[in-house]
């Protein structure tokens, strides 16, 4: 369990923070930030939203606004200019997408894209009621990797416990996105190499996060020129907590997002 500190959040913090929660395979992740900086980061397993609401204090403040990260490969991005919003199950199904009869089809429009996610019903009432006066954003971790603020040639890429989440920014354009199962660093150099952009690649700063980031970024700089760890925030501002594990969480709190 990674945890920093949350027991001197007051409401009047809570009032002028945003708190961010990743929901992915392997459970539940916190983040309360306050003006980008992180107050508590928590990660939770086995356990639902509304049994960590009802035991950590950190939960049980009023926060105005709520960005949900959805750590999920069942979605489909879309270009907005192709998007037409009564046919979206009709994207989802093209892309194998099934709906399970216990979820909702989520329609998040962020810029020049449009995000079709499904979102369990049991999830969104947990939210609804832990969070009754809160906004609710989603997000999916693509889109943080979409929206990072490096300057440069540099790929975002982003661990969860079975899936990479890679982002590729290249001469101020964004290259290349896709999310991909993967569990060992040897999945990862497999995927990378089937990039299309292989030269760009090796020109760009490849930039890690997610679980177990610095034993896939020390197998990977092997054979790329270029790597280094995602770290938000400086590691002394947050105590203990492993920063890159909770990057996207810290980043999703950031305003522009």
């Amino acid at each position: 369990m990674k945890q920093v500190t949350g027991n001197n959040i007051t409401e009047a913090l809570a009032s002028e923070s945003i708190l961010s929660i990743q929901q992915s395979l392997d459970g539940l992740s916190f983040c309360v930030s306050r003006f980008g900086h992180p107050l508590w980061l928590h990660k939770e397993t086995g356990r639902t939203l509304k049994e960590c609401h009802s035991t950590l204090a950190p939960l049980q403040k009023n926060y105005p606004r709520l960005r949900v990260i959805l750590d999920t490969d069942q979605f489909c991005l879309i270009p907005e200019a192709y998007f037409e919003e009564e046919a979206a199950p009709l994207f989802m199904q093209t892309h194998g997408l099934t709906p399970h009869p216990d979820t909702d089809l989520k329609i998040i429009r962020r810029e020049k894209f449009v995000w079709l996610l499904h979102v369990s019903h049991s999830f969104i009432q947990e939210l609804a009621e832990c969070f009754s006066q809160a906004t609710i954003e989603y997000l999916h971790p693509l889109w943080i990797g979409i929206r990072r603020t490096a300057t440069g040639n540099f790929t975002d890429i982003h661990l969860a416990p079975s899936t990479v989440h890679i982002v590729m920014h290249f001469a101020g354009a964004l290259r290349y996105t896709d999310t991909l199962t993967c569990l060992t660093p040897a999945d990862l150099l497999y995927l990378l190499n089937e990039i299309p952009y292989k030269e760009e690649l090796q020109k760009s700063t490849l930039i890690f996060s997610g679980c177990n980031a610095e034993f896939f970024q020390k197998q990977t700089a092997v054979y790329y020129k270029k790597t280094t760890i995602d770290r938000p925030v400086p590691t002394k501002n947050a105590g203990s907590a492993d920063i890159p594990f909770f990057a996207n969480l810290i980043r999703a709190a950031y305003e522009n997002y």
